[in-house]
């Protein structure tokens, strides 16, 4: 086995020690920690110390980050977590407690840098906000800021982490567990703790791995859109995407990458892209090298790396063609090769997620990087011009520097010393604060050599590193760079330390030399030296020279000649095998494939899986849904392939921080159960028994075992008329003229405006979408009341109106008009479409009109389908994932089926049995009588609450036992009662009733509404929290007897029992609570900065309006994630706007007291 194979060995068995410090619980972060770095071949070993004792960790030497010397220290802190008694009542006491905790940090950390030099990465966390009184969201913001500022003038950028590059990644729903906050200091989703713990990895990657140095780009649809010797210049079109992404390359060139060109094209035609379209970011002079021609591009690599005298393994090559990726691949293994892929939104994520692209600071030489390589091919021109090599050498006119290192130096011999193999006698690397800490100690001396020729500079090639022993100077580390070789800088370097060893009276220089594999070039420089003595010692080979020999080293051709091959770059060079061919996979997966959570999630799950063990008792395989679900949640978290309903959760590999996070897993998808709940049930069986009696808590219909029914998809009767769900029914017959509050649609309209607007590709968009979602196409049947899909669809065309030279006023009246008209469309149900999408240009804008009936898509199926066309329009290739061929015409055919079913007649029971004792509508103070309404006219009054209180609110709720709407509702029936005269009365409330009669059902589009005639009581004599309890109780009982039985039935019963005039609203006050608000998949992080289709959209000029038939008030209670939004809709004929303030603000005022 010879010294390479040992090396690699070596390297295979090195175990890099991880040591992390948190001021909160860290330890959920580690599985994706070891998840990606193990997919890199990175051995690691992850260890944590005590809990929030950064500061001792920093400060005593015996603590885990002192001794882990040769491994990462990872520090991670949120500025909330340093001030532990948050109820503090003096706002500034609070600051400055915190100020003077931040100082306190930057001076322990400042310590701990003088006496250590372990690669220290710090991460700013972000800061859970309990109390907006005590810790001002802003003022914290601001802290951070300048915090993150002080640390990046105290340390290089590259050990520094914020949570903003985290959140970058993708839109999180949720990055705080208020559960977890509270239960155990596990303050953040496991979502979040896994992209974190992505992202530490990939900075821990950048630091140790040797980086790339050669970017190599094609140019058609890869550096912009179009193919240049087709098109145009104009056509050429430089998008967005590709304007970042050529951003991202120039960061890299200034950063001391070399960019490079390959593509099968004519020059002449790739450089007028260059030189006339002015979208172009990158520029030629940008450029270190290029081949543009029609070779196979594995050659023109292997040409570019034979030029530049650098290994395979430092290119990084893009191209958008999977076959040139292929062939590049097939040859030339070593070069990371990327396939970009179709599709801006899928390009953008994919850039982002280029391990690879991270480059580390750049010193002064990386900034001229390029040029001089440049200047290095007008050498090599030079050299093949003359036949004799002295010719050659005198041509250059060089001039070679030595001298003692200067500080501004520091970085880049720390740069030689980690990148150099060839030329370099230990490979011993070295961080910039080990220089430093060397330059202190007594004897050391570090030496450099700088370069420049008529041609331009070298800059910094070189560094010898030794200290005095005696009567000798032992040489620790000689590095020189492989691009200067030959040109006898080498024989100056060592003959300038010699003059400075004789000047010292020093005897002897003694240069150790440790074998690598790769640094032949030095041990041969070493070995020809005239008189050189050779020993061994420590596995080392230790080269003495006397001082007299040293002075006198120079430099000739015929040693040149013997020393090193006079070809620009050998074989050796070009093939270097730095990079494993995991590594390289990985890389490229984390770009193409693990790009999203939900694909980081799924990895870590995959990854860290392992197979159930002996020593389990026997799998007992779960039951039932909900068993399957905990099941599931247990594995995931345990990394365990089969967990069964008897398996001890603690002797499998649980523990408390695991317990907490599981019962935060378990509630958020509404099977609630505390951590004592797993620590006492301890088996999935038990916990299950739980679950079930803590299922009052429950914000979703009951989960009914529906696994006995098949639903099928027949493609002979997709066109056949198939039931209308009961809201249809309603929806239809309801906009009839001799109803109360009727001839109008249940309908939404929504406005956007943007700067810019392609509409030409908005109208493929919408022809595709239509397509994709045959729900659009929908008719309706009011004889027969069944509904249908459209054949023969003809092409959709957006309607355009161009307003930009009218004058202002003229345009707000038209625009004022069709607003009108479009928010109270009636469609004829009987004819396709049943939708409108307009788009007016004025002076200003280009406003986007959207009106949809609504008995076509219920709210969670328009929020999907908006989001299809967001996708599409950003990226017409876009194909959405396919679930399942069941559409909505199977499932209703299958859900009317089940109306004869015991399920059926037990609801219908029910129901029967509450219509007895059921009550009036509420009696309020009117402008008018509802009959007497012609055409109603609806309008919103929307108010918010803000974050603390509307999540103190939702944690008070579940701390009493009860879900956050039934609060919500309760509150609602109290505030209409005040306004009322009778004390009991009539709610409906709307639910979004999706059975699980197919998998994927959430993915179906289609209206799924339905509702509940709710009878409301409060009892004076009763505190609010017993009137709470008991809304709640009663609510849920409805909920779970509403999945076959809607309340338009229980109103036709409720009317026909009573003898109630049919045209009446028997219920015209409506509750809708939902927890969903419209977004789209921007990659963006604050919920309220989501743009639609275009980023050139202004989001605080949206419209939105609706309307109800039969519904006097419309309360929509939407749970925002991190606010809510009480949005009164209600006629304007029947009620003032004082009147409606009045109501909501009483609401809001309701919430906050209760929170």
């Amino acid at each position: 086995m010879d010294s390479y194979e040992i090396q690699k060995r070596e390297d295979s068995l090195f175990c890099l020690n991880i040591v992390i410090s948190a001021s909160f619980t860290p330890e959920p972060i580690k599985v994706a920690l070891k998840c990606f770095l193990s997919e890199l071949g990175i051995n690691c070993n992850v260890e944590f110390s005590s809990y929030n004792q950064i500061f001792q960790e920093l400060l005593v030497e015996a603590s885990k980050f002192h001794m882990n010397e040769s491994g990462i220290n990872i520090i991670l802190f949120s500025l909330t977590d340093w001030v532990p008694n948050s109820k503090i009542e003096n706002k500034m006491v609070y600051l400055e407690r915190l100020k003077s905790n931040i100082n306190s940090f930057l001076c322990a950390l400042e310590n701990y840098k003088k006496n250590r030099t372990t690669k220290t990465i710090l991460c700013l966390c972000p800061s859970i906000i309990i109390d907006d009184n005590l810790e001002s969201k802003q003022e914290i913001l601001e802290l951070e800021s300048s915090l993150l500022a002080e640390l990046k003038l105290r340390m290089k950028e590259d050990y520094i982490l914020s949570y903003n590059d985290v959140l970058g990644f993708e839109d999180f729903e949720e990055i705080f567990n208020y559960t977890g906050y509270k239960e155990g200091h596990i303050s953040y989703t496991s979502c979040f703790y896994n992209i974190l713990g992505m992202f530490l990895a990939r900075r821990v990657y950048a630091l140790i791995k040797l980086p790339y140095k050669v970017l190599v780009v094609d140019c058609d649809n890869t550096l912009w859109k179009g193919v240049c010797g087709e098109s145009e210049n104009y056509e050429i079109e430089i998008d967005t995407v590709r304007r970042d992404f050529q951003n991202k390359i120039l960061d890299m060139y200034t950063n001391g990458i070399l960019i490079c060109l390959c593509s099968k094209n004519t020059e002449e035609d790739v450089f007028k892209v260059f030189e006339q379209n002015k979208e172009m970011v990158l520029r030629k002079e940008h450029l270190a090298n290029w081949k543009i021609n029609w070779n196979a591009k594995s050659k023109n690599i292997y040409d570019l790396a034979t030029e530049l005298n650098l290994g395979l393994d430092s290119f990084i090559f893009i191209d958008d063609n999977p076959v040139e990726c292929a062939e590049i691949r097939s040859k030339l293994p070593e070069v990371l090769t990327l396939n970009i892929p179709k599709g801006n939104l899928l390009l953008e994520r994919f850039l982002k997620n280029v391990w690879a692209f991270d480059v580390l600071t750049a010193t002064d030489e990386d900034k001229i990087r390029t040029k001089q390589y440049r200047d290095n091919i007008k050498r090599e021109n030079i050299r093949k011009e003359h036949f004799n090599f002295e010719e050659f050498i005198k041509e250059l006119e060089l001039k070679i520097l030595v001298e003692a290192i200067n500080f501004d130096d520091i970085p880049r011999v720390a740069q030689l010393t980690q990148r150099v193999n060839q030329f370099n006698s230990t490979t011993i690397r070295r961080s910039e604060d080990e220089i430093k800490k060397l330059l202190y100690e007594d004897g050391f001396i570090i030496f450099t050599v700088k370069v420049n020729d008529r041609f331009g500079d070298y800059g910094l090639v070189g560094a010898i590193i030794g200290y005095l022993n005696n009567n000798d100077f032992v040489v620790e580390s000689f590095v020189l760079s492989c691009r200067i070789l030959g040109k006898g800088v080498e024989h100056k370097f060592l003959r300038e330390v010699g003059h400075f060893a004789k000047s010292k009276n020093i005897n002897n220089i003694k240069i150790d030399f440790a074998h690598s594999g790769k640094n032949i070039p030095i041990f041969n420089f070493l070995k020809n030296i005239k008189n050189q003595n050779e020993s061994f010692k420590d596995n080392k080979i230790i080269f003495s020279i006397s001082v007299d020999d040293a002075v006198n080293i120079c430099f000739n051709s015929k040693q040149l000649s013997k020393i090193f091959d006079q070809k620009p770059i050998t074989k050796l060079a070009v093939k270097t095998n730095n990079r494993t061919e995991k590594e390289i996979n990985a890389i490229k997966a984390f770009a193409e494939k693990i790009n999203s959570i939900d694909e980081v999630n799924k990895f870590i799950i995959n990854s860290g899986s392992r197979k159930r063990e002996n020593t389990f008792i026997k799998y007992v395989k779960p039951r039932n849904n909900i068993e399957k679900l905990v099941a599931e949640n247990w594995q995931n978290l345990l990394s365990i392939e089969k967990i069964g309903l008897l398996d001890d959760f603690f002797k499998i590999g649980g523990d408390s921080i695991l317990g907490i996070q599981l019962s935060s897993r378990l509630s958020s998808i509404g099977l609630p159960c505390s951590p004592k709940d797993i620590i006492n049930a301890k088996t999935i069986e038990k916990l299950v028994v739980c679950i079930k009696k803590n299922q009052s808590v429950l914000e979703k219909t009951l989960i009914k075992d529906l696994h006995s029914m098949q639903v099928g998809h027949d493609d002979g009767a997709s066109f056949d008329p198939f039931p209308m769900s009961d809201i249809q029914k309603a929806y239809l017959i309801g906009r009839g003229a001799s109803f109360e509050i009727g001839n109008i649609a249940n309908h939404s309209y929504n406005e956007y405006k943007y700067q810019h607007l392609d509409i030409e590709l908005l109208n493929k968009v919408i022809n595709k979408i239509i397509h994709l979602v045959p729900e659009l196409t929908l008719t309706f049947n009011i004889n027969t009341l069944t509904q249908c899909y459209s054949k023969n669809i003809p092409q959709y065309s957006i309607k355009f109106e161009d307003l930009s030279g009218k004058p202002e006023s003229e345009v707000c009246n038209i625009l004022k008009a069709k607003a009108l008209k479009l928010s109270r469309q009636v469609y004829d149900t009987t004819n396709y479409p049943l939708f409108d999408f307009q788009v007016t240009k004025t002076s200003k804008y280009y406003i986007l009109h959207i009106s949809i009936d609504l008995i076509l898509l219920d709210v969670d199926s328009r929020i999907k389908l908006f989001n299809l066309i967001h996708c599409l329009y950003n990226d017409i290739s876009y194909k959405p994932e396919i679930y399942s061929q069941v559409t909505f015409r199977d499932y209703m055919v299958a859900y009317e089926s089940l109306k004869s079913s015991l399920w059926y007649d037990e609801e219908k029971a029910y129901w029967e049995k509450r219509l007895s004792n059921y009550p009036d509508r509420p009696k309020l103070s009117l402008l008018m009588n509802p009959e007497d309404i012609i055409k109603p006219t609806f309008k919103l009054h929307t108010l918010k609450i803000e974050k603390t209180n509307w999540l103190n609110f939702k944690e008070q709720a579940f701390k009493y036992g009860v879900s956050p709407s039934s609060v919500i509702m309760t509150l609602f029936g109290l505030v209409i009662k005040r306004w009322s005269s009778n004390s009991d009365f009539l709610l409906t409330l709307t639910l979004f009733n999706r059975l699980g009669l197919c998998e994927n059902v959430e993915k179906l589009y289609g209206d799924f509404t339905s509702t509940i005639v709710y009878d409301f009581e409060a009892f004076p004599d009763k505190t609010f929290l017993s009137n709470v309890e008991f809304n709640h109780k009663k609510l849920w009982e409805d909920v779970e007897h509403s999945n076959l039985i809607s309340g338009v039935t229980v109103q036709k019963n409720l009317i026909k029992k009573n003898n109630l005039n049919p045209q009446s609203a028997v219920s015209p006050i409506v509750f809708t609570a939902r927890k969903q608000k419209m977004s789209f998949k921007n990659n963006q992080t604050a919920k309220e900065d989501i743009w639609f289709l275009d980023k050139t959209e202004n989001i605080d000029l949206r419209v939105w309006n609706g309307q109800t038939s039969q519904a006097w008030i419309d309360l929509q209670a939407v749970d925002c994630y991190d606010y809510f939004e009480s949005t009164w809709m209600y006629v304007e004929e029947l009620f003032d706007e004082k009147t409606i303030n009045d109501m909501n603000f009483s609401l809001c005022k309701l919430i906050k007291y209760f929170s």
